[in-house]
């Protein structure tokens, strides 16, 4: 072959601007073979009609972003609407649970204000029976005297009771013989 030889028509574009077309092409969503084959139909055409096939694989690009936006909308929808109905159960529970618990607290304040005066109007009694003198005899049911069989300790021994001498008669007088 002759250097002077044309060996095909010139390439209309470098290689690094088609490497650069490619990667294009692939960051917008091209699979490997589309973006190649869009490469591929631009070199050929060698600058005819680039506008027209650009143009058309701006389309096509543009339908597959949509498609994707849609989807990922759909799907951020449907993950907004489950987490909104979660917070909606959970607000109710803690709505319910504090019903209860106020409902609860209600009546145990009604009890504790019910034995208040219970103490209360015991405590006048016993003031009152004590004010009448009734309350030794009280006591005596409440705290019981022990007695020395009823005590846990043995009963403490008590000095015998001094036992009286009689008193020494003087011995009756010898009498005289």
């Amino acid at each position: 072959m002759d250097e002077k030889e044309s060996v095909g028509p010139e390439q209309s574009t470098p290689v690094e601007a088609e490497f650069e077309l490619y990667r294009g092409f692939k960051s917008a969503g091209l699979n490997d073979i589309d973006a190649f084959r869009t490469v591929q139909a631009v070199r050929g055409q060698a600058g005819h009609r680039i506008n027209e096939t650009l143009e058309v694989h701006r389309k096509r690009v543009g339908a597959r972003i949509h498609g994707f936006e849609t989807r990922l909308t759909a799907k951020i929808d449907g993950v907004e609407t489950n987490l909104t109905a979660k917070i909606d159960i959970f607000k109710a529970d803690t709505a319910k649970q504090h019903t209860e618990l106020s409902a609860e607290l209600k009546a145990m304040r009604r009890e504790l204000t019910y034995f208040r005066w219970c103490l209360l109007y015991l405590i006048a009694l016993l003031t009152l029976l004590a004010a009448y003198g009734l309350l030794p005899s009280i006591k005596q049911w409440f705290w019981p005297d022990s007695t020395p069989a009823q005590s846990l300790q043995a009963p403490v021994e008590s000095d015998p009771p001094e036992t009286a001498v009689p008193p020494e008669t003087n011995p009756p007088d010898p009498t005289p013989q």
